[in-house]
């Protein structure tokens, strides 16, 4: 049954990097997370237990104590978004759990779980890149891109055009984008492959990072292409003289390159920042930021009315509404939940599992460099929820997951070279 486990969590993982699509109207994801289950079910029925570490536990607890907050949002007479709310509470839950306890009952093999993300993830980038290609040169709709990601993959994707020089580019988000970005991050500051190919995968992130068109996105990518860089020289042994020299010449080559592709109308300054200037300061971003304001008022002002127990699980403002088929989810998603919980229910749980995902995120991690990076990832991917929703998802359930197999994959390297270094 353990070789079962262990190659139901690799499709899982392919399949959370992937929009994995439906069967007989079920998504694929809560087919293989409910098959995972009953086999550990099986499992520990077969041996009478399992081994559950202290982690877990505390997830349960939290469980329990979101319980406890339903029946108290019930007996307060508030229930419309108790349902959807609990549902997406739990699909952040599930997958974790599942994963804390392939890892503490040696059902995973770490080593080959990361291959299989780098399989899912190489492809996943790849997909993009190409659709992006044919979007560009016109060889495939948008209408029709729309159609393979809605109806065929069963996914929330998310586009827009936007003007990159002369080239009309197109922006495809979906919910998973967050996992190559960081695997490629901890792979540019650890790897140890060769300068060329250190700039290769910048280049691929890069790119990656404008087709997702996510100002989080493309922050999170320039942070950690400096620090990946920064943590190569140093490792090659250069001063940071030579750093600043290297680095000069590398961005007059980026400059030469963006003159001889998009240069147009003698405008090379304006169309190289025209783009991310569009994104960071355009006019959807002032109408997406205002109404981000206005959540605010409206949040906090219903927070205020009960600042310490909330309104109750999957409540939400009735006159401001963002979502009709989840109107508890507003962009500003830590103020939805300090309106739901109040004080004290966002301390226990929120609090809770922010600190366990850090625990099993960054602290795991016994590799300096690659904890560092870990931790940079986590604070951004901790950011989001400030401006976008998503915290409660398994989506973001499996980055976490991802954040842990990427801390024990790393431990495991460097207790690896410690032993080859007594050994010689």
């Amino acid at each position: 049954m353990g070789k079962i486990i262990e190659w139901l969590f690799y499709v899982l993982l392919f399949s959370f990097v992937l929009p994995s699509g439906s069967i007989i109207g079920i998504p694929v994801k809560i087919l293989l997370v409910l098959g995972i289950f009953g086999c550990i079910a099986v499992e520990m029925l077969r041996q009478n237990k399992i081994v559950v570490d202290r982690y877990t536990i505390r997830l349960i607890e939290i469980v329990v104590i979101m319980i406890l907050w339903g029946i108290l949002s019930i007996a307060g007479g508030y229930t419309p978004g108790l349902k959807t709310f609990l549902k997406s509470f739990f699909s952040l839950i599930s997958v974790i759990i599942i994963a804390l306890l392939c890892f503490k009952n040696k059902w995973v093999d770490i080593d080959r779980a990361i291959k299989v993300l780098w399989m899912a993830v190489i492809f996943y980038v790849g997909l993009k890149i190409l659709i992006e290609m044919a979007l560009i040169v016109h060889v495939v709709s948008y209408d029709a891109v729309g159609v393979i990601f809605e109806k065929l993959l069963n996914a929330e994707w998310m586009s827009l055009e936007f003007k990159m020089g002369p080239i009309t580019c197109y922006r495809i988000t979906t919910s998973n984008d967050t996992i190559p970005l960081i695997l490629m991050s901890i792979e540019l500051a650890c790897g140890k492959k060769s300068i060329s190919r250190k700039f290769a995968l910048i280049a691929v992130m890069a790119a990656y990072s404008m087709i997702v068109y996510s100002r989080v996105v493309i922050v999170q990518f320039l942070a950690m292409a400096l620090i990946g860089i920064f943590y190569y020289f140093k490792k090659e042994g250069l001063t940071y003289k030579n750093m600043l020299i290297i680095l000069s010449g590398i961005i007059c080559v980026l400059l030469a390159v963006a003159f001889l592709f998009l240069y147009k109308d003698g405008k090379i300054i304006e169309n190289v920042s025209g783009a991310l200037e569009y994104r960071f300061s355009g006019t959807q971003v002032e109408a997406s930021d205002g109404v981000r304001n206005d959540q605010f008022e409206h949040l906090y002002e219903g927070f205020l009315e009960s600042p310490f127990i909330g309104h109750g699980l999957g409540s939400y403002v009735k006159d401001f509404i963002r979502s009709e088929s989840n109107p508890h989810s507003y962009e500003l998603e830590y103020m939805s939940y300090m309106y739901q919980f109040g004080v004290i229910g966002f301390f226990l749980i929120i609090g809770g599992l922010i600190y366990t995902f850090f625990e099993i995120s960054v602290k795991w991690c016994k590799d300096n460099i690659a904890k560092i990076i870990l931790l940079l990832n986590f604070v951004i991917w901790l950011i989001k929820p400030f401006f976008n929703p998503g915290f409660m998802s398994s989506s973001s359930g499996m980055t976490i997951v991802t954040f842990a197999l990427l801390a024990l994959y790393y431990t495991k390297l460097k207790d690896d070279n410690r032993v080859k270094e007594i050994k010689s």
